[in-house]
């Protein structure tokens, strides 16, 4: 089993994906998570690249999924470069 790193396209779209499938807006996740609804939306949105720990746990939290399912995907194989 081999751990990447998901695209930053992906990364974003991983998040608002998490999120929606929780049952929550923007605005209520930020609100619970006591932060701006633009703060979430710029971590969603990529702007904000690399959040802290502290941040991602809140998401995992609230989410209730573990911070490397919003960010890592399984693959099988991996090629080298050559």
């Amino acid at each position: 089993m081999v751990l990447v790193v998901r695209e930053k396209y992906k990364r974003r779209n991983k998040l608002k994906q998490v999120r929606e499938e929780a049952g929550f807006t923007q605005t209520k996740a930020a609100e619970l998570m006591g932060m701006h609804r633009t703060a979430l939306a710029k971590i969603e949105n990529g702007y904000t690249p690399n959040p802290n720990l502290a941040t991602l746990k809140k998401f995992a939290d609230l989410y209730g999924v573990p911070i490397e399912d919003m960010f890592f995907e399984e693959v099988q194989s991996c090629k080298r470069p050559k």
